[in-house]
C-alpha cells in the first residue's frame, strides 16, 4: 500500500504577533502616513519567522487533507 502525503492548508491569521500600535510606539512613529508600510512590514517579518522556523506563530484554521485515511 503506497502511503501518500497529507496536504495541510493553513487559513489566514485572525491577528498578527505585533500591533501597528506596538510596532509605532517602538519605532517611535508619532503620524499616520506610514501605517500601512509598518503593517505590512510585520506581516512580512511574521511570515519570514514562520519560514525560516518552520512553526506559526499567530492562531490559525488547518484543514488536512488526506484522501486515504479512511483505508487505513
Amino acid at each position: 500500500m503506497e502511503i501518500l502525503p497529507r496536504q495541510v492548508v493553513l487559513g489566514t491569521p485572525v491577528a498578527e504577533p505585533v500591533t501597528l500600535d506596538e510596532a509605532k510606539a517602538h519605532l517611535r512613529v508619532d503620524f499616520s502616513e506610514d501605517d500601512t508600510l509598518i503593517q505590512s512590514q510585520i506581516t512580512a517579518c511574521r511570515e519570514w519567522m514562520e519560514k525560516a522556523l518552520n512553526l506559526t506563530m499567530v492562531e490559525r484554521t488547518a484543514t488536512i487533507y488526506a484522501p486515504h485515511f479512511a483505508e487505513c
